[in-house]
């Protein structure tokens, strides 16, 4: 590692020119990776589920209502109103109201019980739309929300979708918000200088910035693996940084002028700091063995993520530090960590003892973890009343009922089994 050590701190003009390059690049690339909200994408190829939607998409070109519309405190006219301007909006494709079943200009009370109520009850209409779930989806539910005002609730997979897409990207900003100040309140107490925290941040947020903008390279990625991989990536990445500026203190500490004392501390740290990033980006790579293809999407970006950590730390942390050591010497303090001298012969004396604890509560943790329940997908959205779409969605459940779309597929060449088919879902209804 001498040599590369030593052609790192000769070459540091160039390697900042090309993280200057990877960062522009990134910064323009980034915005434009597209984001797949879709769990069911992610199933494997041979799963019932996705032979079924791959069987339905190739035969059929009309998809089932992904959006339910209920108007509250409506006439028939002003629900055939409604339905009118909501049609009119870019992005919808198709919407059903009872007109489409029915008459309606005879008496409702002529109209079968059953089907009336699906569609019109206590004065509240129900309207089932088709968007389209392209990049204009967003746009197309903020529409149709601002022709129904106050009178119209929206729920379903779409609106659910269009939900997790802007609650996500909010929800990330929110914990950066919080976590970068924690990080920086952390790294002040245990290091000896308070400028290191920043570079520390720095040199980890240009990998991740690289990491996201290469992302467009892979296509598509999972909402989840956007919500988790910049926030993973920072928290395991984070210890390379520390052990080499760590270093690098001990030998300025021990007289070594600036270049080399960072040229040593990259020698003596790169082992460390290689094992423990092979050994991570190994773990990240395991998850790409999963057949559900969340696991290959969520272990690919991070296992990219970390070599770029790695490359940032081995290459442009040390030139960064070269440029900036006036201010890491002018910005130093004592260490305001205790000395846990005593805490390690407490720890000792109490091992046995720990041991035994552990032992003892390994077995109920264990079938323990077994009755977890999990929520997959977005739909857990909209069955919490904590969000404004799960309270939408429980009222228009709690007036119309619970919607559940499924798509029975038969063979069109065969008339008579179609029928028996037929018979058999009435029957189950009834």
């Amino acid at each position: 590692m001498n040599w590369l050590a030593e052609k790192t701190i000769k070459y540091k003009g160039t390697i900042i020119i090309a993280f200057i390059l990877m960062v522009v690049f990134s910064i323009f690339a980034a915005p434009n990776v597209s984001i797949n909200y879709q769990m069911a994408d992610y199933l494997p190829e041979d799963s019932k589920s996705t032979v079924s939607l791959n069987l339905m998409n190739k035969e059929f070109e009309k998809s089932p209502p992904n959006v339910r519309i209920m108007l509250e405190d409506v006439s028939i006219a002003q629900a055939l109103d409604y339905k009118e301007k909501i049609s009119k909006v870019e992005g919808v494709k198709e919407i059903n109201w009872l007109d489409d079943s029915v008459n309606i200009e005879q008496p409702l009370d002529m109209i079968d019980t059953d089907t009336l109520n699906s569609w019109y009850k206590d004065n509240n209409a129900l309207f089932t739309v088709l968007v389209d779930k392209g990049d204009t989806l967003n746009q197309t539910i903020e529409d149709i929300k601002e022709v129904v005002g106050d009178k119209g609730i929206v729920s379903g997979d779409a609106v659910t979708e269009n939900y997790a897409e802007t609650s996500t990207s909010e929800e990330i900003q929110k914990i950066m918000l919080f976590v970068i100040p924690l990080i920086l309140l952390i790294l002040m107490i245990s290091t000896s200088s308070w400028f290191e925290p920043f570079l520390f941040l720095f040199t980890v947020g240009i990998s991740i910035l690289i990491n996201t903008g290469t992302n467009i390279f892979l296509g598509e990625i999972s909402f989840i693996t956007n919500a988790t991989a910049a926030i993973l990536q920072l928290a395991v990445s984070m210890d390379y940084a520390i052990f080499l500026l760590h270093r690098f203190a001990e030998f300025r500490d021990e007289g070594q002028d600036v270049k080399e004392a960072i040229v040593n501390a990259m020698k003596k740290s790169y082992t460390s700091i290689l094992s423990s990033g092979l050994t991570t980006i190994l773990g990240f790579l395991a998850l790409t063995l999963m057949r559900f293809k969340i696991g290959p999407d969520l272990g690919t970006v991070l296992a990219k993520g970390i070599v770029f950590s790695l490359l940032s730390v081995m290459f442009l942390l040390p030139v960064l530090t070269i440029y900036t050591y006036k201010i890491i010497d002018k910005t130093h303090h004592r260490s305001f960590m205790p000395s846990f001298e005593k805490f390690s012969k407490v720890a000792l004396k109490v091992g046995p003892i720990v041991v035994i604890i552990v032992a003892i509560v390994v077995v109920p943790s264990y079938l323990a973890q077994g009755k977890n329940k999990f929520t997959y997908g977005a739909s857990s959205m909209a069955s919490s009343e904590k969000t404004q779409i799960g309270r939408d969605t429980k009222k228009i459940d709690d007036t119309f009922g619970k919607s559940n779309q499924v798509v029975f597929i038969v063979p069109s060449d065969d008339p008579v089994e179609e029928k028996k088919s037929e018979k058999r879902l009435i029957i189950l209804k009834v």
